[in-house]
Formats: structure tokens, sequence, C-alpha cells
């Protein structure tokens, strides 16, 4: 079954990630966390967080739905091994990233 009550809140999840983006576009100046502040609570960075806890918990809910709809979502058997190769994996990703970022190259391809 192609569209089911888990592709229904998928989209619903994505929708909500659209309007998200557009808040945030719009609030961008509102919701910049400033690099000093004398309040106690800082609103500008309660808002950030609570921006980036919505979003995380809605791509994480994508994925959730993702597994109820599909049998076959992430049971390859490399899957298992995972836990063995992300500790290699991730160093080596961000240590290409930082090349990539710190080198002359990306500099003047933006």
């Amino acid at each position: 079954m192609f569209f089911s009550r888990w592709t229904l809140f998928q989209g619903i999840i994505i929708i909500l990630l659209v309007v998200l983006a557009f808040i945030a576009d719009i609030y961008k100046k509102d919701i910049a966390v400033p690099f000093s502040s004398s309040t106690e609570v800082n609103i500008p960075m309660l808002m950030t967080f609570l921006f980036i806890v919505v979003v995380i918990g809605s791509l994480s809910l994508i994925l959730y739905f993702q597994t109820k709809k599909s049998d076959t979502f992430l049971k390859h058997p490399l899957w298992d091994k995972m836990h063995i190769l992300m500790p290699f994996n991730n160093p080596c990703s961000c240590e290409r990233g930082f090349y990539y970022f710190l080198s002359d190259a990306w500099k003047e391809w933006i």
C-alpha cells in the first residue's frame, strides 16, 4: 500500500518543516543569539534551542514513520556492523570537511 497513514504523517511533518523554514527566515534577526547578554534567561537562546529540538524531532519522526511503513527499511546486513564502522567513518568525514572548508579552493568556489 503506497499511501498509508504513515505517509500522511510524513507529509504533514514535511509541511511543518517548510513552514518552520519560512518562520526562521522571517524572524532570523530575532532568533539570533547575541554574543553577550546580561539577563539571566536569554530568550533568543531558548528559542534557538527550541527550534533545533523541533527540527531534529521532526526528522526523527519522519524516520520512525518510515520504519512503520516499510518492513525492509534499515534491514541491510551492513546496518548490523554500523556500530563498528561509524567510529572510523565519522573522524574521516570530519577531517575531510575541515580540509574542504579551510582550503583555498573552497574559498574561490564560493
